[in-house]
Formats: structure tokens, sequence, C-alpha cells
């Protein structure tokens, strides 16, 4: 696959989207796209700056993991946001992103995507790519927000080990879970379509626009399920998530709440609690 051509991508999205475009880069290799957007002047509150690169030589994940792409195989997306009022629960907008990024695989008929807690994509057990966000300026009410997205398209036979040599567990792409799979840069496009649309329903309406959405589409609901938190280990089944985006965990000492952890243990129909 080549590299998206800026001007395909731009005429490929919606007058929606193309209304609050500020900034639309395509890159054919980067340290990072999360970082090359924080490092730039944010865009006007609610609107946007779009980078899509085709490479990157730093990518990473939530909490410092690596997250590597081979050249042309995958869609390595950031769009920066200034929100018009500071969000009550911006850990939550993760989720959100999540829930239209899931939207749009369904309409590509991928079938089982589904959303780990708190931002993974999933088809079956296997992850397709995974939600980055990062701020800047909180203290002030004009936070700079990044989201960042990498989303696995032809990973033409790559190993585990070579893209995600800091995590156990298959991968999967979407050329092997899409039967009429779009050119690269229409799904760029719809992806980035929908995130824009996202941010700006939470903007306006918070997670709770999304939470119903979330609900359809969490893998870890009903799993025995295992949290590695800053204070311990914390085990429970999974019950959804709370209107702050905290994972909720049924455990022998009642229902807990998780608002920053590391899955290590989840299995479907494990041992009750």
């Amino acid at each position: 696959m080549t590299i998206p051509d800026a001007e395909a991508l731009q005429s490929s999205l919606r007058p929606e989207t193309l209304s609050g475009l500020e900034l639309l880069q395509v890159l054919p290799e980067i340290d990072s796209t999360n970082r090359y957007l924080l490092d730039q002047p944010p865009p006007s509150p609610g609107c946007f700056h779009v980078v899509l690169a085709d490479y990157q030589t730093a990518g990473r994940g939530r909490m410092g993991k690596v997250w590597r792409a081979q050249r042309s195989s995958s869609i390595l997306l950031s769009i920066a946001y200034v929100f018009r009022s500071p969000p009550r629960t911006l850990p939550t907008l993760s989720l959100a992103v999540g829930v239209a990024i899931v939207e749009v695989l369904r309409e590509l008929e991928v079938a089982a995507v589904a959303l780990k807690w708190p931002n993974d994509i999933l088809v079956d057990e296997a992850k397709l790519g995974g939600i980055l966000i990062e701020a800047r300026g909180a203290a002030s009410a004009n936070v700079l927000t990044v989201i960042g997205l990498g989303l696995n398209v032809d990973l033409a036979g790559a190993s585990e080990k070579e893209l995600a040599p800091d995590r156990s567990g298959p991968i999967i792409d979407l050329k092997h879970c899409a039967e009429d799979l779009p050119a690269r840069v229409t799904v760029a496009a719809l992806l980035i379509d929908a995130v824009c649309n996202a941010l700006r329903r939470f903007d306006d309406q918070g997670f709770a626009a999304f939470r119903d959405g979330w609900n359809n589409c969490d893998w870890l609901r009903g799993r025995h399920t295992t949290v590695e938190t800053a204070s311990g280990r914390i085990t429970g089944a999974a019950d959804g998530v709370d209107e702050d985006g905290a994972l909720l965990l049924m455990t022998r000492d009642g229902r807990r709440s998780v608002r920053s952890g590391s899955i290590v243990v989840s299995a479907l129909n494990g041992p009750k609690t």
C-alpha cells in the first residue's frame, strides 16, 4: 500500500469535518504523530489539526509501551483539538473515541470488533489497534488534547514480537477481518470524520452521549479480570464503566472502581468472585 495522498484524503472528508479543519498533513515518516501535534501551536477551540503518517520511528502506546508498524501497513493518525469548555471527565475521551471507531469498523463489516478498557480495539481475542490520548495545558481553560490512533491494515505476516515486543497476545489486521476492504485513504477518511464528530459531541454532551455505545462493545464485561494498579492488583468480574469512565469490578469485597491500570488477566466465564 502506498501512502495516502493529502489532496485525495481531504477530498474524501465530510463537509462538517472540513468546516473545522485548520491543518491536514500526510507525512512519509515521523517520530510520533502525537508528539508532533503536541509540539505545534494548537488549533482554534472547536477546530482540528490532523496528521497522518506512513511510518513512525518512535510510536508509543499507553503507559510507555512501544507501538511499532511496518511502512505502509497501518493507519497512524493523530488529531489535535481544543475543547470549547473544559471537559469534566477528560479520561473518558478515549472510551468515546473508541466507540466512534468501532462504529466505522462495523460499517466496514468487521465482525466481532470490541473495545477493551481503556484503549484497545480488538477482534475476538486479537488486537487490531489502540488509542492514545495526551493533553497539555491541563491547568488552563484551553487544554490541547491530542488523540492518537494506530490501526493495523495489512501487516504482511509480521510477528507479534516484531510489532509489540512488550505485549503478549495475538494481533490482527483489517485485511484478515474485513472481506471487502476499501483503500487505506478511504478508511483513514472515515476514521477522521468519525473522531472529529465524536470530539464535537463529547465537547457538547460529555461521555453520557457514548456510554450506551460503550456498553454495546465492552469486551471485558462479564470476564474474570485482574487489573494492575499503582496500589496493587484488583481482581473481579468486569461490570462495565461508571459515568467517569472508571472500570467497575465485582470483587469478593463488593464493587470496586478502577480509574487507571493495566489489564493483566481476563477470562470469559472465569471463577466467580
